[in-house]
């Protein structure tokens, strides 16, 4: 089953992708629904360039849930619309350094740096497990859903749930890069009770959520431990604006102190942003995996109902994110040429800066590029090339290649080696993440173990 462009767009053009369902909303003659349509006009376009099958928006402050409106298709179909009862899985990602053992220790002083860690999360829910005497979904239940009103949510991600989940999608071809208005497939189900990620909730909860957050953590938390928690502790690798506190980023936006986090599951994309200066909170759920968060609408969300408090005019809708788009596109113009001679060529413009191009195995280079172009490896890195998957709706497809001396992870992640089987991620430098290749037979590894992930060889290209 799949969901194309042209039956999407046919089912969302000229704005009628909206069915919205109303929580609390502003008197008729207030500014609120000025600012209403205009983030119902935002999401229609985004929606149609992101080529998202279905959206959520739940939109609150201080004193209420101000709206929850639904978006597009839950199952294009049977024409099914997203209704403000399905549930989605807005698990936000992760930012935590990895716990260390014999392959993940990072080598850094603890605090230096945070990274990404699914199992660090799940760590930290087995620590609740022990210190509250309950498994994790029953703390959840009872400290967060029931004191919040949060009825219509589930702390561990069940079959029972499925019927009353939005139906949602991942790409047709999971073992390549997602193309923007690539074929898609609906997902599969899936069960998990991980503190990495097991929520399942609809839009109207996610309201009652956010109302906290906006209220600075009542009644859940005092205001010194939601002020530790919204806080930065640490700054992001770039050393930019934005941090990260206690499981929230810190960053401001139009100079107002911002809490946000996103989140991805296996079909579903989410992002949360909240005004702390304002008490304005916004929440938006995607029913697919595409590789992209719903930021952009989050952030407009924020900006319409600050405008429409001021009584000022609605802000400017985001740029258009075209797929066709290339930022700093003349810095790739020239000519590229292969080991084998063959070329690839981009019109120059007024930049041609980029010195190599890299897909795959392959690799080009421009006149510009002036380092060496043959590489010595260790013979046996060569086993280790191939196509290695897993089932799991987590995991998938990886692909090892050699390129410029280097094993590299889908031809984007360089590897650097630790011993003769055991590799790091090679960028950023305290990235602990680890690759191990295992059981050689005929000159090839037939099993890889990626942070303690398996997968294996499969001789497809």
């Amino acid at each position: 089953m799949t969901l194309s462009r042209r039956e999407f767009v046919a089912a969302t053009a000229a704005g009628t992708i909206l069915i919205a369902d109303w929580v609390h909303s502003a008197p008729l003659d207030g500014p609120c629904p000025k600012a209403f349509a205009a983030i119902d006009a935002m999401v229609a376009r985004y929606m149609r360039e992101m080529n998202a099958p279905g959206l959520t928006l739940a939109i609150a402050d201080r004193n209420d849930v101000l709206r929850v409106a639904t978006y597009g298709m839950s199952d294009a179909d049977r024409k099914e619309p997203v209704r403000s009862d399905h549930r989605s899985e807005p698990t936000a990602d992760s930012a935590r350094e990895a716990p260390a053992d014999r392959r993940h220790t990072s080598g850094f002083p603890p605090g230096a740096y945070f990274h990404y860690s699914n199992l660090g999360y799940g760590i930290l829910g087995l620590l609740i497990e022990t210190l509250e005497g309950r498994p994790y979904p029953d703390v959840i239940r009872a400290r967060i859903f029931k004191p919040l009103g949060m009825n219509a949510s589930a702390p561990a991600i069940s079959p029972d749930l499925r019927e009353r989940t939005v139906a949602s999608y991942v790409s047709y071809l999971d073992d390549r890069p997602y193309t923007r208005y690539g074929r898609l497939a609906h997902a599969p189900q899936i069960v998990i009770d991980d503190a990495a990620g097991s929520i399942a909730s609809t839009a109207a909860d996610m309201g009652l959520y956010i109302r906290m957050l906006a209220r600075r953590g009542s009644p859940l938390l005092k205001e010194n431990a939601f002020s530790d928690m919204s806080k930065r502790h640490i700054r992001l690798a770039d050393e930019g604006e934005p941090g990260y506190g206690y499981g929230l980023f810190t960053d401001t936006l139009d100079d107002h102190q911002i809490i946000r986090h996103t989140g991805g599951m296996v079909s579903f994309m989410s992002a949360m942003h909240v005004d702390l200066n304002d008490g304005i909170a916004a929440f938006a759920s995607v029913n697919a995996q595409q590789g992209y968060r719903p930021n952009p609408v989050t952030t407009y969300a924020i900006r319409a109902i600050r405008a429409a408090n001021a009584n000022k005019p609605m802000p400017d809708p985001p740029t258009p994110n075209l797929p066709a788009t290339i930022k700093n596109a003349s810095d790739l113009a020239g000519v590229y040429t292969s080991a084998d001679g063959a070329k690839i060529e981009r019109e120059q413009k007024d930049g041609g800066r980029a010195i190599s191009v890299g897909h795959g195995a392959r690799w080009w280079t421009s006149e510009h590029y002036s380092g060496p172009r043959t590489f010595d490896v260790p013979d046996a890195w060569r086993a280790f090339e191939g196509h290695y998957r897993n089932e799991d709706p987590w995991t998938g497809s990886g692909r090892i290649v050699l390129r410029q001396g280097k094993l590299w992870v889908n031809g984007t992640a360089a590897l650097r080696p630790v011993d003769a089987n055991t590799f790091r991620f090679a960028d950023p430098e305290y990235n602990p993440e680890w690759v191990q290749f295992l059981d050689v037979v005929n000159g090839k590894a037939r099993h890889v173990k990626v942070s303690g992930t398996d997968l294996w060889r499969v001789e497809v290209r």
